[in-house]
C-alpha cells in the first residue's frame, strides 16, 4: 500500500493546477471568441461556476471568474461591469426565489442559466436603447449562445 501512496497527488498541487488552468482559460478563451465569433462566451456556465465558488468559499475562483467577465467585456467592447452587475442581481435577488420554488438540481441549473442569460441580454438591450449604440446586432447569435450555455450546464 505504501507504493501507491506516493503516486497520489496532494490536494495543494491539485488546487494549484486547477487555478493555473482556469487562469489560462480566462486569458485565452475570450480572445479566441473575438477571433472566432461562433465561440460561445459561456457566460451562463461562468455564472454557475462563480456562484458555486461563492457557496464553497473559494475566493480565488470567485476572483478568477470575475476576471473572466472583465476580460470578456473588454475584448468584446461591451459595457464594463454589466456582466458582474447581472451576476450580483441574479445571485442576490432572483436565485433565492428560484431555490424557494424549485428543488430539482439539473432543472434548477437550467432555469438559473436561462434567466441569467436573458437578464444580461435585457441589460445589453437597455444600454443600446439608452446610448443609441448597436452592440449585438444578431439576435439569433444570442439564442445560439443561450443554447450552448444550457448544454454546458447539463454537462457540468
Amino acid at each position: 500500500m505504501q507504493i501507491f501512496s506516493c503516486m497520489q497527488r496532494d490536494i495543494f498541487s491539485q488546487k494549484t493546477l486547477k487555478i493555473f488552468l482556469i487562469a489560462l482559460a480566462v486569458m485565452v478563451y475570450p480572445s479566441l471568441g473575438s477571433i472566432f465569433p461562433l465561440f460561445p462566451p459561456l457566460i451562463g456556465v461562468v455564472y454557475i461556476l462563480w456562484a458555486n465558488a461563492i457557496k464553497e468559499k473559494e475566493y480565488i475562483f470567485v476572483f478568477l471568474w470575475i476576471l473572466y467577465t472583465i476580460v470578456f467585456e473588454s475584448i468584446w467592447g461591451l459595457p464594463l461591469y454589466f456582466l458582474m452587475v447581472t451576476m450580483l442581481v441574479m445571485y442576490t435577488v432572483i436565485e433565492p426565489k428560484i431555490y424557494h420554488l424549485l428543488h430539482a438540481n439539473i432543472f434548477l441549473k437550467l432555469i438559473r442559466v436561462a434567466i441569467f442569460d436573458i437578464l444580461y441580454f435585457i441589460f445589453i438591450e437597455g444600454y443600446e436603447i439608452l446610448m443609441g449604440k448597436d452592440i449585438i446586432s444578431e439576435s439569433f447569435v444570442l439564442i445560439y449562445y443561450l443554447l450552448i450555455d444550457l448544454a454546458g450546464v447539463i454537462l457540468l
